[in-house]
This record gives structure tokens, sequence and C-alpha cells, in this order.
């Protein structure tokens, strides 16, 4: 029998991998806590952005969440120590948090891509796999990707609210 992710029990999944999903369940929690304790205040006021909250039906969300920590990860963890909270971000790595983030990226441009306003984008979704699976395939395509799609904060992609021709075009140029 050929296993699957429904198949995999969670103590024979690789360590590594684990790590990754507790720290994704440490930023969620963290999340919470930082929402139902009022610290998105004090972390905008440290220089911070506001963090994110993760919501089970959208996706995207939980990259905004983690992209939220990884930019206000110092800010957190300074205000968490005067708050004696510190044990909340023993679990989550900086290093591992940016390496995770970096990874979604491409998934979160593909996603804003496909999923763009009322513009028909099914014939995206074969452009948008191959170039997925070529990120998906080095760790040199990952970083290449990331930094020739990196906008400056705020910007929006011009494929992100209005997908023409030319502009399809011109990313997969890119690619």
């Amino acid at each position: 029998m050929e296993e699957t992710a429904m198949t995999i029990k969670v103590n024979e999944i690789p360590t590594a991998a684990q790590y990754v999903i507790k720290t994704i369940l440490e930023c969620k929690a963290l999340a919470k806590y930082i929402k139902k304790s009022g610290l998105n205040k004090e972390i905008k006021a440290v220089g911070g952005n506001a963090i994110h909250q993760a919501t089970n039906v959208r996706w995207l969300s939980l990259i905004d969440l983690l992209e939220s920590m990884r930019t206000s990860y110092t800010q957190i963890k300074a205000i968490l120590s005067r708050r004696k909270q510190q044990s909340r971000l023993t679990i989550i790595s900086q290093n591992l948090l940016d390496d995770i983030v970096r990874f979604l990226k491409p998934f979160k441009s593909i996603m804003k891509i496909i999923q763009a306003g009322s513009t028909p984008t099914l014939y995206l979704i074969l452009p948008c796999t191959l170039v997925l699976r070529k990120v998906c395939n080095s760790f040199e395509y990952l970083l290449e990707h990331v930094n020739k799609h990196q906008l400056v904060e705020g910007e929006k992609s011009p494929l992100e609210n209005n997908v023409e021709d030319d502009a399809l075009r011109q990313y997969e140029e890119g690619e």
C-alpha cells in the first residue's frame, strides 16, 4: 500500500517537519495571546507591525500571520521579556520562521494571481503549477523567485488586481 499524508502517523513525520508544524502552531497560539492581551498596540508603538490572526478557512491568512510574526519578532520578544512571558517564544525560532515565510511566498503570490477578482483565471492553473514545481525543485529557484517577486511593503503586484495577458506573459518570461 502506498503511503499518503493521510496514513502517516504524527510520530512518523520527520523531526524537522514536526518542528515546522510546532512552530506554526506556536505562532498561531502567540497571535491569539497577543490579540487577547491587547499587545498589538504596544508592538505598533515600538515600531512593529500588528500581528494578524489566521483563520482555518483562509489559507492566505496563515501566511499573513507568519509574515507579521517575522517582521515584528524583535518587538514581540522585547515586549514579552518585559512582561516575563518570554517562554511563549521558546519554540519559535526566528531562523525557522524566516525559512517558512520564504518557502510560502511563492504559494502566496500564485494564490493571489489565481484568486484575482472577477477575471477568469482557470487558464493560469497550468503555468502557475509549473512555476511552483520549479520553485519547489531547488532552493536556488526558490530564492530566485522570492527575490524576483519581492515587493516593497504595501505595494501591490499588477497581477494581484488585474490579470491581463500582457501581465501574465511578463510574469512567465520572468520565470
